[in-house]
């Protein structure tokens, strides 16, 4: 006859069963890293929990395609890491080098593939610093004129402080969005239309010019009011 003093034992549950498995996986983590803590008291070059953590992490694998670059001078390898890229550096940070010394030299230095094209234009040159200006490019100049070709710097701060009192076609205000002083466009313009204003709207001065290949200069006077430009680009201040 069966005992029924005792209830059937009872398949636990699945969800039951992974808790027990992690409770007793942290009961042996805490169990191993106090045998280890013992240890290091016993002996002074034994491994302390940190070392031991840190040797089961996992090291650098390279993609299938790809090969670590061992030859990298200090200036291309700081030239990467402004770039946002990571050490160790492999063959898929090559597209990166060839546009940073392209950039600088005009030459990619084989970095590129006989397929690719370089992003940018080089060496640089103060137009082509202006252009980049707030692009995706500027970076890339930055990063490639600070690291890779400094001799360029004088260029590059040169044109940085010549755009700070810059500006481009629009309606402005004299004395907020603009500054007093005299401009000229950026070089060649057609078609383009400005004219200097009162603050109450009335027209001080305009023209039109159809064809300038010299640029245009206009001198905005600390009375002006309004300042608008149509077709003329990039305003330099010049004094």
């Amino acid at each position: 006859m069966a005992d029924n003093r005792f209830p059937p034992p009872v398949d636990p549950s699945p969800e039951r069963r992974r808790n027990i498995l992690l409770i007793a996986g942290a009961v042996l983590v805490i169990l191993i890293a106090v045998a280890v803590l013992g240890d290091s008291d016993e002996s002074a070059d034994g491994p302390t929990l940190d070392e031991l953590l840190a040797t089961s992490s996992p090291s650098y694998t390279p993609s299938p395609t790809a090969t670590l670059l061992t030859a990298l001078s200090d200036r291309e390898r700081a030239f990467l890491e402004e770039m946002g890229e990571e050490p160790p550096f492999d063959s898929e940070d090559k597209e990166a080098l060839g546009n940073g010394w392209y950039a600088c030299t005009g030459d990619d230095r084989g970095y590129l593939a006989d397929d690719e094209f370089p992003d940018v234009d080089g060496p640089p040159t103060a137009q082509l610093l202006r252009d980049s200006q707030d692009t995706d490019d500027e970076p890339l100049y930055e990063a490639a004129i600070t690291h890779l070709c400094p001799e360029h710097l004088p260029l590059l701060k040169k044109e940085q402080e010549r755009l700070k009192d810059s500006f481009e076609d629009g309606t402005w205000t004299v004395g907020e969005d603009v500054k007093p002083g005299t401009y000229r466009t950026d070089g060649r313009v057609t078609n383009c239309y400005w004219e200097r204003s009162t603050r109450g709207g009335d027209t001080i001065a305009n023209d039109f010019v159809t064809n300038a290949p010299g640029g245009v200069t206009v001198t905005i006077s600390p009375s002006d009011g309004g300042f608008t430009s149509e077709g003329c680009d990039r305003w330099l201040r010049v004094r």
